[in-house]
């Protein structure tokens, strides 16, 4: 398994790749109005605009799986990241605790995540839920993968059919 920590200069890098898109966007909404109030700026408006909304796609495109580890806490890896694997791979945005037991930082950790289908012992791996599951990651057996699927908790690591 490989991690990265999220601390001191790792997580200011990591919130500044997060916000740039955000800020770029909103200079891009609020354009119409910087425009009025800096006029001497109109020349280069048209081009700013293009490659900030070129700049946001790629973002998005990219790194977009990035806003998902960090809102639901577990993604799946993008192919960029697994070209050589044929296992479907995942991004946990885990909770590091200290020495004490207290919270201390967050880590993206890249975790694989398999088991044994109880109906048919076929291997159940992790996927994307699709579109009788939507938002949500769900383990597909290997040999039913449209009749044995189970819900998937990355936390209690446990798992419920769902057919």
């Amino acid at each position: 398994m490989s991690s990265l920590d999220l601390k001191g200069k790792r997580l200011s890098l990591f919130l500044a790749f997060i916000m740039l898109p955000f800020v770029v966007f909103f200079l891009i909404l609020f354009s119409p109005i910087i425009l009025t109030l800096f006029p001497m700026f109109a020349n280069v408006a048209g081009g700013f605009i293009f490659w900030g909304i070129l700049y946001i796609a790629v973002m998005v495109g990219f790194f977009g799986f990035l806003y998902r580890v960090v809102d639901k806490r577990v993604a799946m890896a993008p192919d960029w990241m697994i070209l050589t694997s044929r296992e479907y791979w995942l991004l946990e945005y885990r909770r590091e605790m200290d020495k004490d037991g207290d919270y201390s930082h967050r880590r993206i950790a890249l975790v694989l995540y398999s088991g044994d289908c109880p109906v048919c012992n076929g291997s159940v791996q992790i996927a994307r839920g699709g579109f009788h599951f939507p938002g949500r990651l769900v383990g597909r057996c290997a040999e039913s993968p449209v009749e044995h699927v189970f819900s998937f908790d990355h936390i209690s690591k446990v798992g419920r059919p769902l057919r």
